[in-house]
């Protein structure tokens, strides 16, 4: 017997790759910490973050990416490029 949160997980996975739904988690996990236990975060990862606000400031000041419409800041601290295919926002981590 399927359960509703089978067919809703099926659903959701239909909608979004589960390379998506990482990056989601990733990012918000990361703005999460930065905000309430910055200590927690490696060096790195806060330099990345800084370095997309300067590379994006339009899609920050936005609130979303321009191109792909993901919530930004929350994008800025995943590991996810830009899906932009010519001259992106920012790159990969």
């Amino acid at each position: 017997m399927i359960t509703i949160a089978v067919i809703a997980l099926l659903i959701f996975a239909a909608i979004f790759s589960y390379k998506d739904v990482w990056w989601y988690l990733q990012g918000t996990t990361r703005q999460f910490l930065y905000n309430r236990l910055p200590f927690l975060l490696r060096k790195k990862v806060k330099d990345m973050y800084h370095d997309r606000i300067k590379k994006a400031k339009p899609c920050y000041d936005n609130g979303e990416c321009l191109h792909c419409g993901c919530k930004t800041p929350d994008l800025f601290f995943a590991n996810k490029a830009c899906s932009k295919p010519e001259n992106p926002c920012y790159e990969k981590a």
